[in-house]
């Protein structure tokens, strides 16, 4: 467009802005009669414009995603990210084109940490004001930490399960069970501190009975993006208890002796023989167990008795490795006999009254008592 008034010529060009910025730029007018030619320049600033805001996104725990954002304006604009996390910093790849730049953020997702909301900053000298878009990362929860199984015994302590579980928004925490024993059950809630999007809850069930045997106890995380569960299976066994202790028993040098206890409980109870603090499992010893659905007999039987074998402090243990220390025996003593070495035979003369000693020397242990009977 343009006019003319005297040896003044006036030229006029609409610009705008376009969709992609194109319409910014520096422009350039050029006058030129016979005389000559004069040029002069103006620059068309656009200020920065997010045209392409990332979307919202539901991903699964432990998946990867990238959000992607373009902003457009003159002099081009920068983009940059800020996430839910202030302190963690975000590294995009970003492409420029024309006036436009796209910029692509990954995120590598372990875990319920990368949900949240993301900004996506686009700003040029221009522009007083930043153009900001908002995405949202949902992550479908899950259980971080199941409920462990656990085998318990009859009438002991209360028994715990615990359950962690993510997901953004930050899910909520329930238990369900399999069966429906009537005992309190305590069900208590707290944040993770130390987690992003993180939340635990405990079960907690007091004094334990049989009628709690292969319970299923379900912990479930739910928010408005999805469920999943985690299980945790419950044993509950009947306590031990020592029926019979071994008795004290007494036996010949280089011969053998035999051990015995019996215990009312779990028919799958361990068994462990100790001298002392020490577990006897050499070849030396032979041990026998014999299981009813309502007892255990155990019995140890020392080969090749040798004085080093005697001792006070043999027992029995029952539940060694499932249940440490759950009842054990009263100890039994060890003894050994040794043999004659030597006997001193004499002819005594007959009407004397004069007294000739007899010697007698044999081994055992503990000392013993000699005698001597005519």
């Amino acid at each position: 467009l343009g006019g003319t008034q005297g040896n003044v010529v006036t030229s006029t060009i609409n610009v705008t802005s376009g969709s992609r910025a194109e319409g910014g730029g520096q422009y350039k007018c050029n006058a030129s009669n016979e005389v000559g030619t004069i040029e002069t320049s103006s620059v068309v600033y656009v200020s920065a414009a997010v045209i392409h805001p990332p979307n919202d996104l539901v991903v699964s725990h432990g998946q990867g995603t990238t959000l992607e954002c373009m902003a457009v304006g003159f002099p081009p604009p920068q983009i940059s990210w800020t996430g839910p996390d202030a302190a963690v910093s975000l590294h995009s790849s970003d492409t420029l084109s024309g006036n436009a730049i796209t910029s692509r953020l990954p995120l590598v997702q372990k875990g319920a940490e990368a949900g949240g909301e993301y900004r996506c900053v686009g700003l040029n000298t221009v522009a007083k004001v930043p153009s900001i878009a908002i995405v949202a990362v949902y992550v479908t929860p899950i259980a971080v930490v199941e409920p462990k199984t656990q085998t318990v015994v009859d009438g002991k302590a209360p028994t715990v399960f615990q359950c962690i579980g993510s997901g953004y928004p930050v899910p909520s925490l329930s238990w369900q069970w399999s069966s429906f024993p009537s005992d309190p059950r305590i069900v208590s809630s707290y944040n993770i501190t130390d987690l992003v999007n993180t939340v635990g809850s405990n079960l907690t069930l007091g004094l334990v009975s049989l009628s709690h045997n292969n319970t299923i106890y379900s912990c479930n995380a739910s928010n408005s993006w999805g469920h999943s569960s985690a299980l945790g299976h419950l044993t509950v066994n009947r306590d031990i208890i020592v029926t019979e202790n071994p008795k004290t028993t007494c036996g010949i040098l280089g011969g053998s002796v035999q051990l015995s206890c019996t215990a009312s409980g779990v028919s799958a109870a361990d068994v462990q023989w100790r001298k002392g603090n020490s577990i006897l499992t050499s070849s030396k010893y032979v041990i026998a167990l014999n299981k009813t659905k309502t007892n255990v007999t155990s019995s140890l039987t020392i080969k090749n008795l040798q004085f080093a074998d005697v001792g006070s402090d043999y027992l029995c243990d029952f539940g060694a490795t499932n249940f440490p220390g759950l009842d054990q025996s009263t100890s039994a003593a060890v003894f050994v006999l040794g043999t004659i070495e030597s006997f001193d035979n004499r002819t005594l003369p007959s009407g004397g009254s004069s007294l000739h000693p007899l010697m007698c020397t044999f081994t055992a242990n503990p000392q013993p008592v000699a005698e001597l009977l005519f």
